[in-house]
């Protein structure tokens, strides 16, 4: 209690001309629900992502900009950022790993990823410790990035992003996800003329499903 939670690693920001390192969002645009969260933000950036178990799936639909881009910061952390180690794989992917510290700097923490976007002609150049991936886009065009992560190495985080993402496509995954968490928040039916009481119930379980968390 009063310490900083673990996590908020590997921000992925999409920009249009420069980036800070932050961008506010229209909070009128959110919709969030399970397995599936959007936003737009106020440079005009649509953000839009789901998951598998282990596995994400961003889709981000940019205005047309002779200067867009997608930004990596492979030291953001909630709590204390410790190290990472990151390899490029051609120009549109990269793995690595990323350590931190627990809650109340309790331990460390080290995960691995393997993140690639379908954006092949993109510009990659790097900047203390953030990678940028700098292009054109037009009207409405959409950017594809497919997140894979393991507690265990590179390889088992890119085994994660293909066995559960692979070639789908985003509707595909979000309706993987709505799927899988109908069937975990189902286990349970209450019955109740009171909403509120529904949806607190719910959304309880719905937090107590996300952790424990399986390798």
């Amino acid at each position: 209690v009063g310490c900083t939670g673990t996590g908020g690693n590997l921000r992925l920001l999409p920009f249009i001309d420069t980036t800070s390192g932050l961008e506010k969002i229209d909070k009128s645009t959110e919709v969030a629900q399970a397995g599936y969260y959007s936003v737009k933000l106020m440079n005009g950036i649509k953000v839009e992502i789901t998951a598998g178990r282990t596995s994400a799936i961003y889709r981000f639909t940019y205005p047309k900009s002779k200067k867009a881009g997608l930004s990596l910061d492979l030291t953001s952390a909630l709590a204390k950022f410790k190290g990472e180690k990151h390899e490029f794989i051609g120009k549109n992917a990269i793995h690595g790993w990323v350590q931190s510290t627990n809650t109340c700097d309790m331990g460390r923490y080290t995960f691995y990823y393997h993140i690639k976007i379908d954006k092949d002609e993109a510009e990659v150049t790097e900047n203390n410790g953030r990678v940028y991936w700098n292009f054109s886009s037009g009207k409405n065009e959409t950017v594809i990035v497919k997140v894979g992560l393991s507690t265990v190495s590179q390889q088992q985080a890119k085994l994660n992003q293909t066995i559960e993402i692979g070639e789908k496509t985003f509707a595909q995954v979000r309706e993987a996800a709505t799927q899988s968490w109908e069937e975990a928040l189902s286990a349970i039916r209450i019955e109740s003329p009171d909403s509120e009481l529904k949806k607190s119930f719910y959304t309880r379980m719905y937090h107590a499903c996300q952790t424990p968390f399986n390798i």
